[in-house]
């Protein structure tokens, strides 16, 4: 593959992870403010962590991602992995609360991380300058 097609790649790659990250980040920003909005005497300062690494740090990660995409892509990665690593110390301490289902697991599989996957690796990709 030639120089020029791997920058066409790369370009195409940044934009496809801006777009899935605006139509990602946008509506999980919506609902995660709305969560901080109404944080209740029950949650802990962990839980709340949890929440705002899986719904509110795409959008802002996506458009830092504009300039910058492989900070943006490893700050993706960082807060999937605090989402999936709280995620799992919640249904651990609190199983009662955590409903393992197949609805339930195709939303966080939908939701989540097929999202902030993708975009951290296109972003990733975008920013790799290897050839």
């Amino acid at each position: 593959m030639d120089a020029k097609t791997a920058t066409r790649r790369r370009r195409l790659a940044h934009l496809a992870a801006v777009i899935i990250g605006l139509s990602a980040g946008i509506p999980l920003f919506l609902v995660g403010l709305k969560g901080v909005l109404v944080i209740g005497g029950n949650d802990t300062w962990f839980t709340v962590i949890t929440g705002i690494s899986g719904s509110l740090m795409l959008l802002p990660l996506t458009v830092i991602g504009l300039s910058q995409p492989r900070i943006a892509g490893w700050g993706v990665v960082i807060c999937l992995a605090v989402f999936l690593i709280g995620l799992s110390v919640y249904s651990i301490s609190r199983p009662e609360s955590v409903e393992f289902s197949a609805g339930g697991m195709t939303r966080l599989l939908l939701f989540f991380i097929v999202p902030f996957g993708s975009v951290a690796r296109l972003f990733l990709y975008a920013s790799d300058r290897s050839g």
